[in-house]
């Protein structure tokens, strides 16, 4: 996976623009989070990492140490995220879109359902409209069949059981 998928998944998922100048404590852990993540899953170097959010090599080292030393052990609901985003990652691998672009991923499948939809109703009336036909003739040969034992002198025909 790249450093910028990486990048724009940490993003999505803590709601923030991680290539701000801002030293708040949600975007310093939300890019550690980030720097973690891509030292872990990719071979890009401290200083292409942190060139994305407009960082040097050591402001990556000391993410990383941070996370390590501080997330890890003290923010719960922060080591939570990496380890959702890590879970995330293992499994967008076959399927980038669905979380990188979740708009138009749900478009995109809500159209070939929404096509499927109604190429059934277009095919499955045709098959229902079999079906009741079916049924007619079946009802017609049975009603046939009951009047012929009537006439032939078969008595339990009578019974509600043997009714249509």
């Amino acid at each position: 996976m790249k450093i910028e998928e990486i990048l724009r998944l940490v993003e999505l998922d803590v709601h923030a623009d991680l290539n701000t100048k801002s030293r708040k404590r949600e975007l310093v852990y939300a890019r550690a989070i980030y720097f973690k993540l891509a030292r872990d899953l990719t071979l890009r170097s401290y200083d292409s990492i942190g060139k994305l959010v407009s960082r040097d090599h050591a402001s990556v080292l000391h993410g990383i140490r941070l996370f390590d030393n501080v997330i890890s052990e003290y923010e719960m609901e922060y080591l939570k995220v990496y380890k959702e985003l890590r879970f995330t990652i293992g499994k967008v691998v076959g399927n980038k879109d669905k979380y990188l672009n979740p708009d138009s991923y749900y478009k995109e499948k809500y159209t070939k359902l929404l096509l499927e939809h109604r190429e059934l109703l277009k095919n499955g009336s045709d098959k229902y409209n079999d079906l009741l036909k079916k049924q007619d003739t079946i009802k017609h040969k049975y009603k046939f069949l009951l009047g012929q034992l009537k006439h032939h002198g078969n008595k339990h025909t009578d019974k509600p059981q043997f009714q249509i």
